[in-house]
């Protein structure tokens, strides 16, 4: 590649920045984090947990979150027949023996 090309092709990139950087924005963002004390309690073995955050801007919109998860899978003969053993070395070489 041609140096005047390398060049040019910089300059246009610099020029387009510098229009995005330009360009005035209205939208504000407000995020809310999820404190330890709001976090669910642990699903049950097995057990599946939905919980559901609505969280509403000044400007009045709004946006719901979901957050759904599965609880542990017991470590049984049972479930060992069912699923195949652990894939780790370690849960390789140990028996099983449930929660």
């Amino acid at each position: 590649m041609k140096i005047v090309h390398m060049l040019t092709a910089v300059a246009a990139t610099a020029l387009i920045g510098g229009a995005a950087c330009a360009q005035q924005t209205t939208t504000t963002t407000t995020t809310t984090a999820v404190m330890p004390a709001q976090m669910p309690a642990p699903a049950a073995t097995g057990a599946a947990t939905s919980t559901s955050v609505t969280t509403t801007d000044a400007s009045g919109a709004s946006v719901t979150s979901t957050l759904t998860t599965n609880g542990p899978v017991a470590d049984t003969p049972e479930n060992r027949a069912k699923y195949g053993a652990p894939m780790s070395n370690a849960g390789k070489r140990t028996a099983p023996k449930g929660n």
